[in-house]
């Protein structure tokens, strides 16, 4: 056997890069967090704008409840307030006058205590007053359900003139500037897959349009009905190529500079 040509061999390989098993992956696209928009106060929808698939801009009005019964409800309170502030002044008036009969001896201080305690009580009246009426104001305010994000509306559960309930869902918005793609690995696969791996990404509608990103996380736990491990990718997506539900594919195929054959020295 020639040492010299098998060391001459060894050192050539050595030299050349070498690839590992590519791992072929079949996944879906995912929303990150979609929003739910729903009914601050309970009342008849005035207006419903928007349906399923348009675009809304961030504070983009939506729908409107009927704004009667709140705006009668802010007057209303306007009116307490007024009212508080008045036996405000007619309660410290009144204290003020106690106080100072009781420094001259006439009035007990039985008499001066009830007067404290109405003065206290009242101002106790008017800070409920401002309250309630700033709950009243913030009531109104949000009959006119707007936006939270810029978005896509993915789901529209009312129309005009229907009657909501305070929490129930009016709208989904999503946005998808950026998303998750979650692969399904085997047990077998996760041991050629780490965070931080390349992976390259790409659709049936758009082969040739091929996306390099790095793996996100790895989930540890199976799932139930598929016994496969998540494997999350987060891509950027401002030109909206890829769509919540759509079918992706991925590769991890990695070049690495080979270290295992070196000769000795």
């Amino acid at each position: 056997m020639n040492i010299h040509r098998s060391f001459s061999v060894i050192a050539l390989l050595g030299a050349l890069p070498f690839y590992t098993q590519a791992v072929q992956l079949l996944g879906q696209a995912q929303v990150i967090e979609p929003i739910n928009v729903v009914a601050e106060v309970s009342g008849v929808l005035d207006q419903v704008e928007g349906d399923v698939g348009e675009a809304v801009s961030k504070g983009m009005k939506l729908a409107a409840i009927q704004t009667f019964d709140y705006e009668l409800a802010v007057r209303q309170q306007m009116a307490n307030l007024e009212l508080a502030k008045s036996d405000l002044t007619i309660k410290q008036s009144l204290y003020e006058r106690y106080r100072a009969l009781k420094r001259k001896n006439s009035l007990s201080q039985n008499e001066l205590d009830v007067a404290k305690a109405d003065f206290d009580a009242s101002k106790a009246s008017l800070d409920l007053a401002n309250l309630n009426l700033d709950e009243a104001k913030r009531n109104l305010n949000e009959t006119q359900v707007q936006s939270e994000i810029r978005g896509i509306i993915t789901q529209r559960k009312v129309n005009k003139g229907a009657w909501v309930e305070r929490g129930e869902l009016l709208y989904q918005i999503v946005n998808i500037d950026q998303i998750n793609v979650r692969f399904f690995a085997s047990q077998y696969d996760l041991q050629s897959l780490s965070v931080g791996m390349p992976i390259t990404l790409w659709t049936e509608r758009a082969v040739n349009q091929k996306i390099n990103a790095q793996i996100t996380r790895i989930g540890v736990q199976p799932d139930e009905n598929t016994q496969t491990y998540p494997v999350f990718v987060t891509i950027k997506n401002t030109a909206h190529v890829y769509k919540p539900g759509m079918t992706v594919y991925g590769s991890t195929e990695r070049l690495e500079s080979s270290e295992l054959f070196k000769k000795p020295e």
